[in-house]
């Protein structure tokens, strides 16, 4: 018997090759034609092989018969894979000291995996450029990373935190979200600096009422306030890279 094979969905290296012949010896009235499965570590969903008769060489009153001329065998996956992420450079920093999350499947799938997540932490906005949400593995690969491209500022800032989190994914059904790995965190470290001055604005102060001035004058935006006085009645509030903040001193 000669017979064609048709690979529906299934690729012709998840199993042993065929002969394309097969032979029913004389006397017998069947003959197998086996197809031998080879293991690997892809997700993918159930496949299928078939096999056609073509034609034969033997007794001249043998036909085929029409309704029963191809079969299929179907190859069912069993592999599964999760899915996590881990901050592989979590150390970032002004100016330009970028941090990377890296998205990892354990095992490859045979189809695109795109991955939803999102992001909190204390860095705001200005901090580091937008990210998209989502990331997408491509099939046959196992990892994808996700950049935080730092913006830097002259903003006198702590150390602040980018937080992803992996919410959902479309691809494989096999495929599950670690719970123990599924989000990390990038540190942005600040590199800012600010001088803080006086000056004498109004030097000349006299009896009885011609008053004195100071101007005290941060030279960087900050969060957060700063007390100039002990007794707290001067405070600097953020608002500008440079500006005064003047004391009146009056005479007695």
């Amino acid at each position: 018997e000669f017979y064609t094979l048709s690979l529906l969905d299934a690729l012709p290296f998840y199993f042993m090759p065929l002969t394309g012949t097969v032979t029913i010896l004389a006397g017998e009235t069947t003959a197998t034609i086996d197809i031998s499965v080879f293991d690997d570590n892809i997700l993918e969903g159930s496949e299928s092989v078939v096999v056609t008769l073509d034609g034969y060489t033997g007794d001249p009153d043998i036909t085929i018969d029409p309704a029963a001329n191809s079969s299929t065998v179907t190859i069912v996956d069993e592999d599964v894979a999760t899915l996590s992420i881990a901050a592989t450079d979590a150390d970032a920093a002004e100016p330009g000291d970028n941090g990377q999350f890296t998205v990892s499947l354990t095992n490859p799938s045979d189809q695109d995996t795109v991955v939803a997540y999102s992001v909190t932490g204390a860095a705001s906005a200005d901090d580091f450029a937008p990210l998209s949400g989502t990331v997408t593995i491509l099939a046959g690969e196992t990892e994808a990373t996700i950049d935080v491209s730092v913006l830097d500022d002259n903003i006198l800032e702590g150390a602040e935190s980018v937080l992803v989190t992996l919410d959902g994914y479309t691809g494989d059904a096999d495929i599950t979200i670690d719970p123990a790995a599924n989000s990390d965190t990038v540190t942005i470290t600040d590199e800012d600096v600010a001088t803080l001055s006086i000056a004498a604005a109004d030097t000349d102060a006299a009896e009885p009422g011609d008053s004195g001035q100071f101007t005290v004058t941060p030279h960087a935006v900050r969060y957060g306030e700063l007390t100039l006085t002990q007794d707290g009645t001067h405070i600097w509030r953020p608002f500008a890279p440079s500006s005064d903040l003047k004391v009146e001193l009056d005479s007695i």
